[in-house]
């Protein structure tokens, strides 16, 4: 039988994994997106992030909650490739004002 210390060991085994698979992931989406960067115009990212969003919407017309994920991390890569045609802290920038519009909207301090 394992004690309260031997499964929060576990615990933190098991997320700090995690967090190196996560973050093993997040380095090869940067890659991605660089590549896409490179073989892509504005405008093609532009129309491909709009298919994307139209994926995103037929997986929920199927209540298919899994591939409305999907959609959307795919969608966070196209839009990471975007944001390397755009001028330094355009992007930061907006991500700011969205995370602080949400905060008034909600009542998040």
């Amino acid at each position: 039988m394992m004690t309260e210390e031997m499964k929060k060991a576990v615990r933190e085994m098991i997320s700090e994994y995690m967090e190196g698979a996560e973050s093993e992931t997040e380095k090869l989406m940067e890659k991605v997106a660089c590549a896409l960067a490179e073989r892509m115009d504005v405008s093609a990212l532009e129309k491909h992030a709009v298919h994307e969003v139209g994926q995103m919407l037929d997986c929920y017309g199927m209540e298919n909650v899994e591939g409305v994920f999907h959609e959307f991390y795919e969608l966070k890569i196209v839009m990471c490739a975007l944001r390397k045609h755009f001028p330094e802290g355009m992007t930061h920038r907006i991500w700011t004002e969205a995370v602080e519009e949400y905060a008034k909207k909600f009542g998040v301090e």
